[in-house]
């Protein structure tokens, strides 16, 4: 059974940015990115600030269907953009292990 996967255009902080983009490998991001929005607890996750932020170019992701329906539909309940809870979930998950 194949998933069907989402292809996300996203803005990151430059924060977020430097964090995940550690590694050149193709499809490294979009892993990451699925790795933050299935580990964190997108419900509870402390939002990034991103007003004002200078941002870096847009970056597309894949994700898989269920995982994006699911973080859009947190992020409409939290009132904030599915790339601002991206952001933060990304934030979150590797903020601990940057070198």
């Amino acid at each position: 059974m194949q998933i069907e996967m989402s292809y996300v255009n996203l803005r990151f902080t430059q924060e977020v940015d430097r964090m995940i983009r550690r590694k050149k490998k193709r499809g490294e991001m979009s892993r990451r990115v699925c790795a933050a929005l299935s580990s964190i607890d997108l419900s509870i996750v402390s939002l990034t600030e991103i007003r004002g932020e200078a941002r870096c170019q847009m970056t597309q992701v894949a994700v898989p269907e269920p995982l994006y329906l699911r973080g859009k539909a947190l992020a409409a309940q939290r009132e904030c953009s599915f790339n601002r809870l991206v952001n933060s979930a990304v934030k979150a998950h590797l903020g601990d292990s940057r070198p």
